[in-house]
């Protein structure tokens, strides 16, 4: 997975332009509420909104023409999503609805679907890594000192450095805890910062950003029926019998939306073409294919040319609860390896079967919840219904 990471400039977003992976705020926080491990892969492409990646094209632009060029840039890049980092001092109500602007506008004139989520900063970076007091203690065993304001309150001169200006006031704490004023120190607090609490404490920033951010990166699970030595198929069909306690709770777990959504269900084109066709889209759903090639689809069913557009058009979609992964053997491949795949519900069939398609050793990146495994014996067949969680989560 790519996500475009843009700024202004260095300091906005806390040293990723300096192209260093592991050095960056921005990066500590992207990971952290996506779920991400350090072993888990994403890429992060830095885009600087000012000097020559713009150049000239942008002089005397505003809020507007910037988030729309930082949209069009990220698609050049083939991005999956863009984070748009931006400082505002006392003018967020004028700047959000701007910034909003310029990405709807890049999204209506765009070939294909990126998400795009604005991180405002309120009272800029320093306000959200004051944020959290408990983040000093576990950072550095040192007690952070009181705050005259809560953080999106302090303000000052900035060309002042006794005002309550947040980069002054984050300066101060620094001196006085004696900490060093560099980036590893930013780091290092935004790793030991409790999320919730920064949610909390900065509301107008942060809070909706975090809101945003997990709504439009959501994560996923993957629900699969496979026999001991993980095979799951044999000519595009399976190689048991029907099993109606198993399709049951594929239907029952595929359809359990929020009220007024529906879940979003992604599968392949083998898969789509493997349900008979008075069920064709699955009904209650939003059925997504993915299919590099054309596809003649009933209902409202989309395609995607990928596993990562499929999850963009369902995460675009504001009455779409969940999503699930629903085969066949190679985007189950995919998503078991992807940064926002959560769990793997597997039905495991106790017995081994001739199959031409497989699953991958689902406790290579999962581990079994025992707590949540549901037995039952169906056309003499002993079955277990499993839910395996990615490790870090």
């Amino acid at each position: 997975m790519k996500l475009a990471v843009a700024a202004e400039g260095e300091h906005e977003i806390g040293g990723l332009l300096s192209h260093e992976p592991g050095d960056s705020v921005a990066e500590v926080w992207i990971r952290r509420l996506m779920g991400l491990t350090a072993a888990d892969a994403l890429t992060l492409w830095p885009l600087k909104l000012s000097g020559s990646q713009l150049g000239a094209a942008r002089a005397g632009h505003g809020e507007s023409e910037t988030a729309q060029t930082a949209y069009e840039l990220a698609l050049r890049q083939a991005c999956d999503g863009l984070v748009l980092f931006r400082d505002t001092d006392r003018d967020i109500d004028e700047k959000r609805p701007l910034i909003d602007q310029g990405l709807r506008r890049a999204a209506a004139a765009a070939g294909r679907p990126l998400i795009a989520v604005l991180a405002l900063q309120v009272r800029m970076l320093e306000a959200w890594l004051l944020a959290d007091a408990g983040a000093f203690e576990r950072a550095f065993r040192r007690r952070r000192p009181a705050l005259l304001k809560s953080p999106e309150e302090l303000w000052g001169k900035r060309g002042d450095p006794s005002s309550n200006h947040p980069k002054h006031v984050y300066a101060r704490v620094l001196r006085e805890l004696a900490l060093p004023a560099q980036r590893v120190t930013a780091v290092r607090i935004a790793e030991a910062a409790d999320l919730e609490v920064l949610a909390r404490e900065c509301p107008q920033g942060f809070g909706r950003f975090k809101r945003d951010f997990e709504r439009a990166f959501r994560t996923f699970d993957c629900v699969v029926a496979a026999d001991r030595a993980d095979g799951i198929g044999v000519s595009n069909d399976l190689p048991w019998p029907r099993l109606k306690t198993d399709l049951k709770h594929f239907r029952d777990t595929t359809s359990g939306a929020a009220s007024g959504q529906r879940n979003a269900v992604i599968m392949g084109r083998k898969t789509w073409d493997s349900v008979p066709a008075k069920h064709r889209p699955l009904p209650g759903r939003l059925n997504i294919v993915i299919s590099r090639g054309a596809v003649a689809l009933a209902g409202d069913a989309r395609v995607a040319r990928s596993l990562d557009e499929a999850l963009t058009i369902a995460s675009l979609e504001p009455a779409v609860d969940q999503l699930f992964v629903i085969g066949g053997a190679e985007i189950y491949r995919q998503a078991f390896e992807h940064v926002r795949c959560r769990d793997v519900i597997l039905t495991r069939v106790q017995g081994t079967f001739v199959t031409d398609a497989h699953i991958p050793d689902v406790s290579v990146r999962f581990v079994r919840r025992d707590d949540e495994t549901v037995a039952f014996t169906e056309q003499g067949l002993d079955c277990k219904i499993e839910r395996w969680r990615r490790r870090g989560r």
